[in-house]
């Protein structure tokens, strides 16, 4: 059985492995300073430029032309510190499995698809989705401030007219909801 210090420290490891982690870390250079609601935040982008390069050396359609900047990118807490306890810190950071649904929209993406993202956190998915030319995108988080790194995100990158955020709790049931029916996010 773990003791409550030995919690502590595995905890402790936890969030210092995703304060560190590569993926999360500003790969647009050094000096960079953002804040999302006065908490420190940095660009995560889908591909860095030693990713870009490594597509590049492999990509036979010499159209393909996307810079680094030009790649989809969202916004990651830098710290656990700045959070408030009601934030989720694991929410505000890039899983793997975000790069992996964002690359397939990048790859895959009908301009004709309206995309919703359950569970979005910051939200590379939904922003790689609007990038790409879906004609709709709805990120949906119970996290507020993941919404708002969404909503920066977008905002920065002119996606507004195009993605939208929602608070949404999968395991709650909805009220009213007939079989067949569907849930609606827009804003009232």
């Amino acid at each position: 059985m773990i003791d409550y210090l030995s919690r502590e420290k595995i905890i402790s490891f936890i969030c210092f492995f995703l304060t560190i982690n590569p993926y999360n870390q500003n790969r647009f250079g050094v000096g960079h300073a953002w804040t999302v609601s006065n908490i420190e935040v940095h660009k995560v982008p889908l591909m860095d430029r030693y990713e870009k390069n490594e597509q590049d050396q492999h990509n036979d359609d010499k159209s393909v032309t996307n810079s680094v900047s030009a790649s989809p990118w969202c916004f990651a807490a830098s710290s656990i510190v700045d959070l408030k306890p009601s934030d989720n810190f694991l929410a505000t950071q890039v899983w793997p499995s975000a790069r992996t649904a964002a690359m397939a929209l990048q790859k895959y993406l009908d301009p004709k698809w309206k995309v919703c993202e359950f569970g979005c956190g910051p939200g590379l998915p939904s922003i790689t989705a609007a990038r790409m030319g879906a004609c709709k995108v709805t990120a949906t988080d119970l996290d507020e401030f993941a919404l708002k790194l969404v909503e920066a995100a977008a905002s920065e990158q002119q996606l507004n007219s195009i993605l939208q955020t929602c608070s949404f709790d999968l395991t709650t049931p909805i009220p009213n909801q007939q079989e067949g029916g569907h849930v609606d996010c827009t804003e009232s």
